[in-house]
């Protein structure tokens, strides 16, 4: 049985999409019902500013950078693999974690990281990074600009599959045991690939979490 790196992302198009997103991930710190809560202490954090909220972090860096009426403010990539690879994963997750942001560093470059989260304690190990989309144009007065532009990076199904097709090759580096994951089909027109969307994967990650607690609360009450 073939086991899949996957990729996924999503667009954050305002402050409180950003501070969701944080508040998210706080939030879950303090589920009791994680799958695997005696691995919590080895989630692995980066935060470019540590003393700074997601959102006070993103409004720093985007002093003075141009930012589009209803544009992205960040584009939050999430990693991880085959449920049946996780165990394997897991054992070497510091390297796992530095493969993905050394993939996006080399698109996005590493200073427009604004953070990075690995949750071992989860049913399967994933990563959320989050990334300023940050390019620079020169006007047509010869100066330079920055401004966020998503566009120029993610803009169209050609470019995410190569995405999808360069962060497999990454990853197989090394861990040669893992391959690029599926595409999906859209239930309307099965002859057009489409990539699971991160909503969806969020929802089959809760239900999974949902029924291993299930199965452990009848277990005790047997």
């Amino acid at each position: 049985m073939k086991e899949y790196s996957i990729m996924r992302l999503a667009k954050h198009k305002s402050l409180s999409s950003l501070a969701g997103f944080e508040r998210h991930g706080l939030q879950r710190e303090r589920l009791k019902h994680r799958a695997k809560p005696e691995k919590s202490c080895k989630n692995l954090f980066y935060k470019k500013y540590p003393d700074l909220s997601v959102v006070q972090a993103w409004k720093l860096m985007t002093q003075g950078v141009s930012i589009r009426k209803n544009g992205v403010y960040a584009i939050e990539y999430v990693f991880t693999v085959s449920s049946t690879a996780s165990d394997r994963i897991e054992q070497e997750a510091e390297l796992w974690s530095s493969v993905n942001l050394n993939w996006l560093s080399q698109i996005y470059g590493r200073e427009n990281i604004l953070y990075a989260r690995t949750d071992l304690d989860e049913t399967t190990i994933n990563s959320h990074v989050l990334i300023l989309p940050l390019i620079e144009t020169i006007d047509k007065n010869g100066n330079k600009k920055t401004k966020l532009c998503a566009r120029h990076f993610i803009n169209g199904a050609d470019k995410l599959s190569q995405m999808q097709t360069s962060y497999a090759e990454a990853i197989a580096e090394k861990f040669p045991f893992l391959s690029r994951g599926n595409c999906y089909l859209d239930a309307d027109d099965s002859t057009k690939p489409r990539h699971q969307s991160l909503k969806e994967y969020y929802r089959k990650l809760e239900l999974a979490e949902s029924k291993k607690i299930t199965a452990k609360v009848k277990e005790i009450e047997r």
